[in-house]
């Protein structure tokens, strides 16, 4: 199995992979996502996973209903440290959710 995680955490190749940037894998546009071999959140080879189309297809709906609808605001500015586990996962945190009319 690929440590997707090494890859994506290679401190050789990105200069701050501990950093939220999503725009490095943007094009210059910020339209399109850049595919290069360090991208892999869905997997790599014979165990990719089968549904990634289906996957991304189903984010973008999601979260774009969600942003249309909501307006997100972090009432107390902090920074999360992830919790190690068997993965990372993400601490308690304050987000106030607001309906746009």
């Amino acid at each position: 199995m690929t440590g997707i995680w090494e890859i994506m955490h290679d401190k050789e190749y990105w200069s701050d992979p501990d950093t939220f940037r999503p725009e490095r894998f943007l094009d210059e546009t910020r339209s399109k996502v850049i595919n290069t071999e360090r991208l892999i959140p869905f997997g790599i080879g014979k165990r990719m996973c089968v549904g990634t189309s289906l996957a991304q297809g189903e984010l973008y709906l999601f979260l774009t209903g969600l942003v249309q609808n909501f307006k997100f605001e972090d009432p107390t500015p902090t920074h999360l440290e992830p919790i190690a586990g068997f993965t990372l996962g993400c601490p308690n945190f304050t987000l106030k959710v607001t309906p746009r009319f």
